[in-house]
C-alpha cells in the first residue's frame, strides 16, 4: 500500500514569521472514503498514522529548493478506525462528530 503523498497546507508557501504567529490545521478532513473530495486525507483502517511537518525552502516561483526538514510529532501517533463493534462506542462516535454520516444510516445486519 502506497503512503499517503504529503498534503500541502493552505496557506503554503509563505515566509518563517507567518508560520511563528500562528499555524492552523482547522481545514485538514480526514476519511475513509477513497473517492473523496480533493483535499481530503485518505485513511485506511486499522493502519497508524504520525502527524509530520515538513519544511523546505521555496524558491521565488514557489517551488522546494531541497533541503527539506521533517519534524515527527510522535504524540500525533493513532491508527485509524472505521468499524466499531461495541454500540456504546457506535452512539459516542454518533453524539461527538458531526462527520461520522455512516454511523447514522441503520446497518444492515
Amino acid at each position: 500500500m502506497e503512503p499517503n503523498p504529503p498534503v500541502i497546507h493552505h496557506d503554503s508557501p509563505n515566509i518563517g514569521a507567518f508560520w511563528m504567529r500562528k499555524v492552523s490545521f482547522a481545514k485538514v478532513k480526514l476519511t475513509n472514503y477513497k473517492d473523496s473530495n480533493e483535499g481530503s486525507i485518505v485513511l485506511h483502517s486499522m493502519h497508524k498514522y504520525m502527524a509530520k511537518i515538513i519544511i523546505e525552502p521555496a524558491g521565488a516561483d514557489g517551488k522546494g529548493l531541497g533541503d527539506r526538514i521533517v519534524i515527527p510529532f510522535d504524540e500525533t501517533e493513532f491508527f485509524a478506525v472505521t468499524a466499531y463493534q461495541n454500540e456504546t462506542i457506535i452512539q459516542l462516535k454518533i453524539h461527538n462528530n458531526p462527520f461520522a454520516k455512516a454511523f447514522r444510516y441503520p446497518r444492515i445486519s
